[in-house]
């Protein structure tokens, strides 16, 4: 099956992937991952079972979602391309499943834009309805943001207050100017043929022609998981970001900087850590602004800092030149980045646009670069990792640079 996408200027034909080649993608990457790779214990002989169709905006099968099951237990799932002009792996974790595909009702479609965008609906037309709803009631929202702004300090200094407002100024148009075809998942057309070839091709070519030299092909690190909705925890909903510096927190004490106020500091009370650091970065109604995130955490780091080499951020968007480099030193430093999706509010009760996740890995395969994240808002029952392809989804993100200088 064929179909013809516009790309810039020019028109070209991208093929249907069938739900059995977009199986032998998961077989091949399976088998490709390291020893010491999180997974690959837990992984091993695994059962891969077709679970639903995922869309596009036009109703045509975009991905498709597959889970793993060892033992009559899901371990696991994976978001695969169905068509070859994309990234053929688009998401994958050790949770038991996609949480959010679980909350869409079964009669509804599944409409997959990449990263943290999705939605459910009837069909495309329903779709365009909801888009437009959640699109004016999101603007309402930004312009009534902007008013409270200016009424009041929100206890923000004037630097602060003002890039508050510039974001929020910067929101605001370009939710104006967005459209349901701007949330397509994006294409990726570079070098893809030999991504595709090297996981469909009876014997893949060899890994080692796709990978970096600088850096480790891979590396993670141990950031410890927590809930933004365990008990206790103030304004659960908004508290991603808080929750993501408290687990960034607590990795830097458990790996030797005994100075820094983890939950030990609170009685070994993880909700108390994560308030407090809602307070100290001062967390809005709209959540976590990358400003606030960038300018206190370190100051919460260099509390009781006194080894004379004191902690720096600095904000880095996905599309920068070099942030993938910058990203990948960040991990082999031990210095987990704090990640800042983007997503457009699908639900009424989606009053924050933005979430945090603690990035702390990646791993280059078959010429992709994938990054690993804790996500602070999978229940703590489940597994906590995801991983996505870089290159795919830079344009939908920003992470924090942390350095000690």
């Amino acid at each position: 099956m064929l179909i013809f996408l516009a790309n810039s200027n020019s028109v070209y034909a991208a093929n249907q992937v069938s739900v059995t080649e977009a199986k032998k993608v998961i077989q091949t990457h399976i088998s490709d991952l390291e020893s010491d790779h999180e997974f690959s214990d837990e992984w091993r002989n695994v059962d891969i079972e077709f679970n639903r169709n995922l869309y596009d905006i036009d109703d045509t099968v975009v991905s498709y979602y597959f889970s793993l099951v060892k033992d009559d237990k899901e371990v696991g799932y994976y978001i695969i391309a169905a068509r070859d002009n994309l990234t053929p792996v688009l998401e994958y974790s050790n949770a038991a499943s996609h949480e959010g595909f679980e909350e869409v009702p079964g009669d509804e479609k599944i409409y997959y834009f990449g990263g943290l965008n999705f939605t459910g609906a009837l069909n495309k037309e329903k779709l365009k309805e909801k888009f437009k709803k959640s699109k004016d009631k999101h603007i309402t929202n930004l312009e009534k943001e902007l008013i409270d702004l200016e009424l009041t300090s929100k206890n923000v200094g004037g630097d602060e207050k003002k890039e508050q407002k510039q974001k929020l100024e910067k929101e605001l148009k370009a939710n104006k100017e967005l459209t349901l075809e701007k949330l397509k998942i994006k294409e990726n057309v570079t070098n893809i043929e030999d991504t595709w070839e090297y996981y469909l091709k009876d014997q893949p070519i060899e890994e080692a022609e796709f990978k970096a030299l600088s850096l480790p092909s891979s590396y993670w690190l141990g950031v410890p998981h927590m809930y933004q909705r365990q008990a206790y925890v103030s304004n659960p909903g908004s508290a991603c970001g808080p929750t993501t510096a408290a687990m960034i927190a607590q990795y830097h004490y458990n790996n030797g900087h005994s100075y820094v106020r983890a939950k030990q500091y609170y009685g070994g009370n993880e909700w108390q850590l994560i308030n407090t650091l809602r307070n100290e970065l001062g967390v809005g109604a709209l959540g976590l602004y990358e400003s606030n995130f960038t300018h206190h955490f370190p100051r919460y780091l260099n509390y009781d800092n006194y080894s004379g080499q004191v902690w720096r951020g600095n904000k880095i968007n996905g599309e920068d030149a070099y942030s993938l480099d910058t990203f990948k030193s960040r991990v082999v430093s031990g210095s987990p980045p704090p990640v800042m999706w983007h997503r457009f509010p699908w639900y009424d009760n989606a009053s924050v646009t933005w979430h945090w996740q603690a990035g702390m890995a990646y791993r280059v395969t078959a010429g992709v670069t994938e990054f690993g994240v804790r996500e602070p808002d999978t229940n703590v029952d489940s597994n906590k990792t995801k991983y996505y392809p870089y290159m795919q989804n830079r344009n939908d993100f920003l992470f924090i640079r942390l350095i000690r200088s």
